[in-house]
């Protein structure tokens, strides 16, 4: 039973094609892509708990991208952990009273971070800028936590 060479080729050519694939994926699942078109400024915001969350994590508002996680660092003089995130400068008007959390997709997905937009009173609200911080953060559920109170009635 010998095998044409023909059926050789297209089998070697499909192979070389399949590792072509899994190459260009190992070099660009979990990159994050920043178009050398887009403008970001920088803010960061304050949490007692970031637990899950990483850097490139997206920064969404209703389910959109709107920027991407920096870096997370401590602060200094609190020890609290401290989120740097970079926000596309088209989202300029974001008033500076809106909500902060952390998320997850899904069950068991990514952390992400979830922007609620707060009110804008014209005149009295000042919008997000470079450098600015946001102040109402709401940190991550930790589900060990949850479980221990509910199965040993912890408070």
């Amino acid at each position: 039973m010998r095998v044409s060479a023909k059926v050789q080729f297209f089998v070697g050519l499909f192979i070389l094609f399949v590792i072509g694939c899994f190459i260009y994926m190992a070099l660009n699942v979990g990159f994050k892509f920043s178009s050398s078109t887009k403008n970001y400024y920088t803010v960061s915001a304050t949490f007692t708990n970031v637990n899950g969350l990483k850097s490139n994590a997206a920064v969404k508002i209703g389910g959109l991208n709107i920027g991407f996680v920096e870096r997370l660092e401590l602060d200094p003089k609190t020890y609290e952990p401290v989120a740097v995130l970079r926000i596309e400068s088209k989202y300029n008007d974001i008033p500076d009273n809106s909500t902060l959390s952390v998320k997850t997709n899904g069950i068991l997905g990514d952390k992400y971070l979830d922007l609620r937009v707060g009110f804008d009173l014209p005149g009295q609200t000042t919008m997000l800028t470079n450098g600015s911080k946001i102040t109402n953060t709401v940190s991550a559920v930790d589900l060990e936590d949850l479980i221990s109170k509910f199965a040993f009635g912890d408070k």
